[in-house]
Formats: structure tokens, C-alpha cells, sequence
């Protein structure tokens, strides 16, 4: 069986979010809730992937000795569209 693929996404409570974003998943390292943009949902409806958190892959967290065993990126022109348009994110700091 294949390895899950590795989404990194960035913590719920960040400065600023891509409209489209969902907020109903945690980081399955730290349990910590994560956004995931609409670049991210569509990687996530393709089959199993592991959601961590971006301070845990930068803490070099991931499985696989520290290394990710599948890296899946969505189209660079998507990725930069949703870095372009994005905006205070409206769901910081709800309780």
C-alpha cells in the first residue's frame, strides 16, 4: 500500500487566509486546527493523505525519518492565484 501523501497547511489562527478555506481539520502530529486552502481540499479528495501542520514539517516532525515519502503540488499558476487574493483570515482568534 502507498504511503500517504503529506499536506502541509498552515495553522487556523495565521494573519491571512485564501477565501474558500476550510477550518474543520487538525494536524495529525500535534492535533493543533489547520486551514486548508482549496488547492489543498482538492489533494485531500484524491486519496489518503496525512495533514500536518507547517510547524511540524519545519520541525522536521513528518514520518518517514523526517522526510516525506510523496509530495503532491498543485499547480503553481492555482497556488499563485490563491497567494495573490488572500485576506484577513476573519476566524482568528475565535474561541
Amino acid at each position: 500500500m502507498a504511503e500517504p501523501i503529506v499536506l502541509i497547511c498552515e495553522l487556523a489562527d495565521a494573519p491571512r487566509m485564501v477565501a474558500g478555506s476550510i477550518f474543520d481539520r487538525k494536524c495529525a502530529l500535534c492535533g493543533t486546527a489547520v486551514m486548508i486552502a482549496p488547492s489543498g481540499q482538492r489533494i485531500l479528495r484524491s486519496g489518503p493523505v496525512q495533514i500536518v501542520c507547517a510547524p511540524c514539517f519545519i520541525a522536521a516532525k513528518v514520518p518517514g525519518n523526517g522526510k516525506p515519502t510523496a509530495v503532491r503540488i498543485s499547480p503553481i499558476d492555482e497556488l499563485l492565484r490563491e497567494l495573490e487574493n488572500t485576506q484577513p483570515n476573519q476566524r482568528r482568534h475565535r474561541n
